[in-house]
């Protein structure tokens, strides 16, 4: 269950870089 929770933050990143 924590790769689970490590996804989400990769795809707050490229918000964050957009």
């Amino acid at each position: 269950m924590t790769g689970v929770r490590r996804q989400p933050k990769v795809v707050n990143s490229s918000i964050v870089s957009k």
